[in-house]
């Protein structure tokens, strides 16, 4: 009887990690795959074309982006910066090798949300002659992912966008560009909170199925 109850626990347990495992994060491959009704972040409350610290932060609705990198600037197109792919009027925020005068081989940034979303989506630039490659390792409340997104010279953007599925949730991002270019982020797009883990229908079915087959395999040892 205890091998048949250790099979049965055991068979819970795989059951309920394949479960789990099937959650997953979903690359989106243009900003028109991105919800309608999600929110715009904006680069606002700081001087622009000076340098900054290297950590920023930007409230938006229902939750505030936090950047960490060797140093920003805040730009705005057809102001303070020119060469660009983003529209005229748009707030970017770059950092690159130098910024804040430490030198960045490899310029990058960190983010972080102060509330888990399940869906974010931008622009990238990278001011480079020719085509690189930005590496994106997305944090969720699961682990990580990488991926990978092909940026041009400012006459292209290289948009990449994330929708975290079967319950997985998104709590940051870590950016890195090419080796010795600038790296650029516009305005984000982000869904709302991501809303309370709350067991599914099949896993609490699954759940309770193993208990009850534990608890019968219990009754009968003891008979």
């Amino acid at each position: 009887m205890r091998k048949v109850a250790r099979c049965g626990a055991a068979f819970l347990f795989l059951s309920l990690a394949s479960h789990i495992a099937s959650a997953s994060l979903v690359q989106l491959t243009s900003a028109s795959t991105l919800a309608s009704s999600d929110n715009v972040l904006t680069y606002t409350g700081y001087p622009q074309a000076i340098p900054l610290t290297s950590q920023v932060s930007f409230a938006g609705t229902g939750n505030v982006f936090t950047f960490t990198a060797d140093g920003f600037e805040v730009y705005q197109v057809g102001t303070n910066y020119f060469s660009s792919g983003f529209p005229s009027g748009i707030n970017i925020l770059y950092t690159h090798a130098g910024s804040g005068g430490v030198s960045a081989p490899d310029p990058s940034m960190d983010i972080s949300l102060s509330t888990p979303v399940t869906q974010v989506g931008f622009n990238l630039e990278q001011y480079s002659a020719g085509s690189e490659f930005f590496s994106i390792d997305v944090l969720t409340n699961s682990g990580s992912s990488l991926f990978t997104v092909l940026g041009n010279d400012p006459s292209s953007l290289a948009f990449f966008g994330v929708e975290a599925t079967s319950g997985t949730t998104i709590t940051g991002l870590q950016i890195t560009s090419a080796v010795n270019t600038d790296l650029g982020i516009g305005p984000i797009t982000y869904g709302d909170p991501a809303p309370s883990l709350v067991s599914e229908p099949g896993s609490i079915t699954l759940l309770a199925t193993g208990l009850i087959g534990l608890v019968g395999v219990s009754r009968a040892r003891s008979v």
